[in-house]
C-alpha cells in the first residue's frame, strides 16, 4: 500500500489506491446530499421548514438581516380623540363600527361629535365618545328618535307597536297630524297616535287600531250587553254565526284549544265576521290546580292554535269556571280576564225558557252575560234573546267594544265582570 519513495515527505498512492479513495469520497458525497434531503422533508411535513422563493436575504453593515420586498413598516396608531395614522397607508375615515356602536370619522381621521348630515341627507347626532346615538334622544329641539342605526326618523313611524309622528326637523309632534292620506291625533303627553273612541274638543271621535281618525262613524247611543259563549268551536257554532249575522249582532267566543282544528271553518268564519275570539284553555283544566308551567302551556297552545287559524291572537282571556289565582295571572301572557255579570247556568238546566227569562230579568246596560255555544237549548235562547234585546234597546257588542264605549282599558292582570 503506498510508499514514501519519493523523499519529500508525501505518502504515494499506487494507481489502484487512488481510484477507490475517489469512489469512496463520491458514495460520502451522495449518501451527504441523500440525508440532507430527508431532513429538509421531514422539516417541511412539520411546518418548520418553509420554501421562500424570491430575491436572498443579506446582511447589513450594522448586522441586521436584509430580505427585498418585506414589508416592515409600524401598525397604525389611534390617539385618545379617535384619529389614526399609518405610515403604512391612508387614514381611515367614513363609517366604521364596533361592539359600542358607530362612529364617523372626518377628512383627518377624528370622529365627528355633534349633528352631522351624510351624504345621502340621513341626519345623525354623535355624543361626546363620538358613537351615534340611537333611541329616543332630547336635544335642545326637542323630542326625536334615531332608528338602530342612528339615522333621524322624520314623519310617521311606528315604535314599539305605538305610531308617532316626526317634522322634517325630527320633532315628534303632538294634536292633529295629517300626513296627506290620513289624519291622526296624537296624545300630548305620549306622543302617542290614539286609538278607539276620545273626546277632544268635547266631541267623540274614533281612531281605529292604526290611529286612522274616520270622521264618519259616530258613537252609538243607548245601552249596551256583551254576550259571551264559552267551550266552542263546536257544532252549533255556525248556527250561532247565522243568527247574529241575521241581527247584525256581535258576540265574543272564548274557545278551547283542543277542538280548533275541528271547527276550523267556523273559527275562520267567526274572525272574518268580526267577532271577539278568546283563550278559555286547551281542554278546559281546573288552572288552579295546575303548576305555573302547565298554565302557560294551557295557554299558550291555545293561542298558538287560534292564530295557527285566524292569524291573529285572542285578545282576553277566561278561565274555566272563573277559576284564577296569582299563578294563573302571571301566565296568562297579559290577557285581561274576562269574567260575567249574568250567568244563565244553561249548562246545569238546558233549558231556553229557563235560559231567555234569566237574561231578561235580570239584564241592564253594561252587562257582560254568559252562556255555552255546545248546547241546543243555548242556541236556541240566542234566537230569541237578540230580537228581544234589541227591541228593549240594547245593542249586542263584543267585550272589547263594550269597554271602549264605557271608556274603559281593559288591563293585563284585571278580571272584569260587569262594564260600566
Amino acid at each position: 500500500m503506498g510508499d514514501y519513495s519519493n523523499n519529500r515527505g508525501f505518502f504515494v498512492l499506487t494507481r489502484e489506491e487512488l481510484i477507490e479513495k475517489r469512489r469512496r469520497k463520491k458514495r460520502r458525497r451522495l449518501l451527504t446530499g441523500v440525508t440532507a434531503c430527508t431532513a429538509a422533508a421531514v422539516l417541511l411535513a412539520a411546518g418548520i421548514f418553509r420554501v421562500v422563493k424570491g430575491p436572498r436575504p443579506s446582511v447589513t453593515e450594522s448586522g441586521e438581516i436584509f430580505i427585498p420586498g418585506l414589508d416592515t413598516s409600524e401598525p397604525a396608531e389611534t390617539d385618545d380623540s379617535g384619529s389614526s395614522s399609518s405610515p403604512a397607508g391612508p387614514v381611515l375615515t367614513g363609517w366604521q363600527s364596533d361592539l359600542d356602536g358607530r362612529y364617523y370619522l372626518d377628512a383627518s381621521g377624528t370622529r365627528m361629535t355633534g349633528w352631522f348630515t351624510d351624504t345621502d341627507g340621513s341626519v345623525y347626532l354623535f355624543g361626546q365618545d363620538g358613537y351615534a346615538l340611537t333611541g329616543w334622544q332630547e336635544p335642545d329641539i326637542g323630542r326625536v328618535y334615531f332608528d338602530n342605526d342612528g339615522a333621524m326618523i322624520t314623519g310617521i313611524y311606528d315604535i314599539d307597536g305605538k305610531t308617532y309622528c316626526f317634522g322634517y326637523d325630527g320633532v315628534n309632534l303632538t294634536g292633529w297630524q295629517d300626513d296627506g292620506n290620513d289624519t291622526y291625533y296624537f296624545d300630548r303627553d305620549t306622543g302617542a297616535a290614539v286609538t278607539g273612541w276620545v273626546t277632544i274638543n268635547d266631541e267623540d271621535c274614533w281612531f281605529d287600531e292604526n290611529g286612522l281618525y274616520d270622521a264618519s262613524k259616530k258613537r252609538a247611543t243607548g245601552p249596551a250587553v256583551a254576550l259571551t259563549f264559552d267551550d266552542g268551536p263546536g257544532e252549533y257554532t255556525n248556527t250561532l254565526l247565522d243568527i247574529l249575522d241575521e241581527y247584525d249582532a256581535d258576540a265574543t267566543f272564548f274557545m278551547i284549544g283542543e277542538q280548533v282544528n275541528y271547527y276550523a271553518d267556523a273559527v275562520r268564519r267567526e274572525h272574518d265576521m268580526g267577532m271577539e275570539q278568546g283563550n278559555h284553555s286547551w281542554d278546559h283544566s281546573t288552572l288552579t290546580h295546575l303548576s305555573g308551567d302547565d298554565i302557560a302551556e294551557e295557554i299558550s297552545s291555545t293561542n298558538d292554535v287560534i292564530r295557527s287559524v285566524t292569524g291573529d291572537n285572542p285578545t282576553l282571556f277566561r278561565p274555566p269556571g272563573g277559576g284564577y289565582n296569582s299563578s294563573v295571572i302571571e301566565n296568562s301572557f297579559g290577557m285581561p280576564m274576562i269574567m260575567w255579570s249574568i250567568d244563565t247556568l244553561d249548562w246545569s238546566t238546558k233549558n231556553a225558557d229557563s235560559t231567555y227569562n234569566t237574561v231578561m230579568n235580570n239584564v241592564s246596560d253594561g252587562d257582560i252575560i254568559l252562556m255555552h255555544e255546545i248546547y241546543q237549548a243555548s242556541v236556541d235562547a240566542t234566537r230569541r234573546l237578540i230580537p228581544a234585546l234589541q227591541e228593549r234597546g240594547f245593542r249586542l257588542v263584543t267585550v272589547s267594544e263594550l269597554a271602549r264605549e264605557k271608556g274603559v282599558t281593559l288591563r293585563s292582570g284585571y278580571s272584569y265582570g260587569r262594564i260600566e
